[in-house]
C-alpha cells in the first residue's frame, strides 16, 4: 500500500475527453477485484455494457451521471460514478431526490490510503449543495470490507437489490444515506 499525500490529490469532475480513460481504467479495476469469475461469457458481456467510452460519452452529455475522477500529482488513481434523480429498485421510506453511488473504483495500490473517503466525502458534499435527499448504492453482499467502509460514512443496509452481471442476476445488499 502506498502513502498518500492528501494535499497532492484532486478531485474534478469528468469530461467528454476522459470517456476512454474511464471506461479502460473501469475494466481494469473491476477485472482486478473480480477476476475469480469462471464465467467468461457474463465477464465479457459485463464488461461490453458497462466499461464502453461511447456508453460513458453519452452518460456524460446526459447531464444526470457525474464521473468523479481522484488525481495523485495529475496521475488518475480512482473514480466514482454517480446517478442524480435515480430511484433504487426497491421502496424506500424516504422522500425527495435521490442519487445513485454506481461506483466507486481505486487502484489497487491505493485502496486503504484514504482516496476512497475523499471520494465519498466529495460525493456528500456536491448532494448536499444539489438538495439531494438520500444516497445509495449497491455492494457485493459478501464484501465486508466495503460494507464497513460505507458504514463508516452512517450508510445503513436496507435489504437486497438485483445486480445484473451478464445473462445473471445476483442480490447483492441496498445501503442508502438519508442527507
Amino acid at each position: 500500500m502506498k502513502k498518500l499525500n492528501k494535499d497532492l490529490l484532486q478531485i474534478r469532475e469528468a469530461t467528454i475527453e476522459d470517456a476512454h480513460f474511464l471506461a479502460e481504467f473501469g475494466k481494469n479495476t473491476f477485472l482486478e477485484a473480480y477476476s475469480y469469475d469462471e464465467n467468461e461469457e457474463n465477464t465479457a458481456l459485463h464488461l461490453l455494457q458497462n466499461f464502453n467510452p461511447e456508453r460513458i460519452e453519452t452518460e456524460i452529455r446526459g447531464g444526470n451521471v457525474i464521473f468523479l475522477i481522484a488525481e495523485l500529482e495529475l496521475k488518475p488513481i480512482g473514480y466514482a460514478k454517480l446517478i442524480k434523480y435515480l430511484k433504487p429498485q426497491f421502496n424506500l421510506p424516504y422522500e425527495g431526490d435521490y442519487m445513485e453511488i454506481n461506483k466507486v473504483y481505486i487502484q489497487k495500490e491505493y485502496i486503504g490510503c484514504g482516496v476512497g473517503q475523499e471520494l465519498i466525502g466529495n460525493i456528500i458534499q456536491r448532494a448536499e449543495k444539489e438538495h439531494i435527499e438520500v444516497l445509495w448504492l449497491v455492494v457485493w453482499a459478501d464484501n465486508a470490507k466495503a460494507i464497513s467502509f460505507y458504514k463508516k460514512f452512517r450508510f445503513s443496509i436496507q435489504g437486497f437489490h438485483p445486480f445484473q452481471f451478464g445473462k445473471e442476476t445476483f442480490q447483492d445488499l441496498l445501503m442508502t444515506k438519508k442527507l
